[in-house]
């Protein structure tokens, strides 16, 4: 768990203020909770309570507190319907994100969140079905927001799944650097069992 400190000092770095009364509205049920206060504030809504009462530049510092403290920013009922841990942290997480979360994760994560994404975001892999909690987790809209959005996006996957296949197309594989090529050799002879590389 981050020191006060710690928020200060990410707050100051990324947006020129410490905000410090924005970290400590955060972490006011500490007191009450011990290390699972976050239930309370440390979701969307938060930042969104934070937005009303300091303004827009208040909420991206209690973003950053947020991904500083849970790597992501869950909704309130994501910690009562189980999609994240007591602590914030999404539940189908493998168990070494509670171990590895560097700084360089911590400054994308931040630098997302601030400034968009830098790239393209391929949507045509979702569903149907799942399309309203990929975008109630991965985006700021609002429940009523995503329904609007579910709709239309039940319009564009029926358009898409109506267009015909791709023809595959007979592509020349192209060599494998040598590099590559005995690194695979290495690996596969690992892999093999003591008896197979004995024989070999």
């Amino acid at each position: 768990m981050a020191s006060f400190q710690q928020h200060v000092a990410d707050s100051k770095k990324w947006l020129g203020n410490g905000f410090e009364n924005v970290h400590l509205w955060l972490d006011e049920y500490f007191k009450t909770y011990g290390p699972l206060h976050r239930k309370v504030r440390h979701h969307q809504e938060g930042i969104e309570q934070i937005r009303s009462m300091y303004g827009d530049v208040a909420a991206s510092a209690a973003a950053i507190h947020i991904l500083r403290d849970c790597r992501h920013i869950p909704r309130a009922n994501h910690y009562t319907i189980g999609f994240v841990d007591q602590f914030g942290l999404r539940k189908s997480w493998p168990t070494s994100a509670y171990v590895r979360y560097s700084e360089e994760d911590f400054t994308t994560l931040v630098e997302l969140n601030l400034r968009g994404s830098s790239g393209l975001l391929l949507w045509s892999f979702i569903d149907n079905e799942n399309i309203a909690g990929f975008l109630g987790s991965m985006t700021r809209l609002t429940p009523d927001e995503v329904r609007t959005h579910q709709v239309r996006w039940t319009e564009a996957y029926s358009k898409r799944l109506s267009l015909p296949p791709l023809e595959p197309r007979n592509l020349e594989p192209a060599p494998l650097p040598e590099s590559l090529r005995s690194r695979f050799k290495s690996h596969i002879c690992c892999a093999q069992s003591p008896t197979s590389r004995i024989r070999n």
